[in-house]
């Protein structure tokens, strides 16, 4: 036989997006319903095929998917989310999920997909892709570092559950008198960056300064929703909330809080936390609250960890942030987008559990 035949009959990998229809839904749940049962975790899992066909879809998917296809059949997916940084306008791609049936590991399927999401990422004029990963998932974590990730040491990881979000939305905390808020408008963009900047400047954070808001706030739909408070009988902001709708493949739609920040003259007087009240009504209104809330802080940030901490935000130390960014999310993207079985078997990566990152849920790593 000829190597052009031998490479010919070799199985071959290939990737696929997900499409809206019943077919690629009950795919998708086929795969949460193996990862679940993995992750021994099945209680967690609320999404069905109904709400996946429907979330796939649309002008503004609430979630994308690719599958991995070995001769045409799936044996693997890769589920991942647009978010938006406040700080530099950038629309990059958070990967929620990736999980392979065991008996597909060891090939280079799961590079094959982090490499087709990167492409993805750079597609949308994305510089960043980030996932989390368990603390404990040392193989996991060599997988990544060797494609080139990097741990974000600059961001942990925050969650409020689903039990104490619902809660503050029933509390309905108001704005002390003399004050009153408003959902920002394109026109706010200014003040949108002015207060994105004196914060950047409190926290010591100046190579924060640059921001791209006012593109995103020129578009049809924004990326993110916003509220701005107001002093009585002023048009100048003092106090903005931005969060945006983000995606759990087990859960649904949940809340991503983005930032917040009073003027340092305004604190004290229950602003920011009336705040987060309005927000989580907003949130629970439009069942984005399945998977509780989750947000990313700067370590060094001890004001904004203590005031998390007093809405029932908890940091995540069991989950690590990892990113593929500028040079290292470039050379991922020009993996090959396909792949022969047999021209590439990783033995370390046999050692990889099949599920890398893991969808956001009220879930612990097994350790």
């Amino acid at each position: 036989m000829s190597e052009a035949e031998k490479t010919e009959s070799k199985p071959k990998v290939t990737v696929r997006i997900a499409e809206r229809t019943i077919a690629d839904a009950k795919l998708v749940q086929h795969f949460n319903v193996l990862h679940a049962r993995f992750e021994d975790a099945e209680s967690d899992l609320l999404n069905t095929s109904e709400s996946f066909q429907e979330d796939l879809g649309g002008d503004i998917p609430k979630t994308l998917v690719m599958f991995a296809e070995l001769d045409g059949k799936p044996v693997g997916v890769a589920m991942y989310f647009p978010t938006f940084e406040l700080l530099t306008g950038r629309r990059d791609l958070w990967l929620d999920d990736l999980f392979l049936k065991p008996e597909s590991r060891g090939h280079g399927i799961g590079k094959l997909l982090l490499a087709e999401v990167a492409r993805q990422a750079l597609h949308r004029g994305g510089t960043r892709l980030s996932w989390i990963v368990a603390a404990d998932n040392k193989g996991g974590i060599r997988f990544y570092e060797r494609l080139g990730a990097v741990r974000d040491m600059n961001r942990i990881l925050g969650k409020v559950e689903q039990a104490e979000l619902e809660a503050h939305a029933k509390r309905v905390l108001n704005l002390p008198p003399g004050y009153t808020y408003r959902t920002a408008y394109p026109c706010d963009a200014h003040h949108i960056c002015r207060l994105t900047r004196a914060g950047a400047i409190y926290h010591d954070r100046p190579e924060l300064q640059e921001i791209g808001i006012r593109s995103m706030m020129s578009t049809d739909i924004p990326p993110f929703e916003c509220f701005l408070v107001f002093e009585d009988a002023s048009d100048v902001p003092i106090g903005i909330c931005v969060f945006f709708r983000s995606y759990s493949s087990w859960r649904g739609s949940c809340l991503w809080l983005e930032y917040v920040f009073v003027e340092p003259i305004h604190r004290r007087k229950g602003i920011a936390s009336a705040l987060i009240s309005l927000m989580t009504t907003f949130a629970v209104s439009r069942d984005w609250h399945y998977a509780g809330m989750h947000y990313v802080v700067d370590p060094k940030n001890a004001d904004g960890r203590r005031f998390l901490e007093a809405q029932g935000g908890r940091d995540q130390p069991q989950w690590l942030i990892y990113r593929l960014e500028g040079r290292a999310l470039r050379d991922a993207s020009e993996l090959p987008s396909n792949l022969s079985i047999g021209d590439h078997t990783d033995p370390e990566s046999l050692a990889i559990p099949p599920s890398l990152p893991v969808p956001f849920t009220n879930q612990r790593p097994r350790l």
